[in-house]
C-alpha cells in the first residue's frame, strides 16, 4: 500500500502532509531555547527530509533491510544534528 501511495506516480503532497504533520507537533512543544524557531525549523525539515527519504527507499527496495537496523541508521544520521545544536 505505502508502495503505491508513496512511489513514482504517488501523490507528492503525502509527504508533504506527514512532515507538516510531525513538523507542527515537533515545533508547537516549545523552542529549545537554543536557537530561533526559523533556524529550529530548518534542522528539523533537514532531518526529516532525509529520514523520511531513507524510509521511502526502505520501501520501494521490498523492505530489504531489517527495520531495526533502518531504524538505528536513522538514529546514527540524525545524531549529526543534534550534535550541531548541542554545540551552540
Amino acid at each position: 500500500m505505502l508502495q503505491v501511495l508513496l512511489g513514482k506516480h504517488g501523490d507528492i503532497h503525502l509527504e508533504y502532509d506527514i512532515l507538516a504533520f510531525f513538523a507542527e507537533r515537533i515545533l508547537s512543544s516549545g523552542s529549545n531555547g537554543r536557537k530561533p524557531p526559523q533556524k529550529q525549523l530548518q534542522d528539523y525539515t533537514y532531518a526529516a527530509l532525509g529520514s523520511f527519504g531513507l524510509i521511502v527507499y526502505w520501501i520501494m527496495t521490498d523492505c530489504q533491510e531489517n527495520p531495526n537496523e533502518l531504524a538505528i541508521r536513522i538514529t546514527e544520521l540524525t545524531r549529526g544534528v543534534r550534535a550541531a545544536d548541542d554545540s551552540q
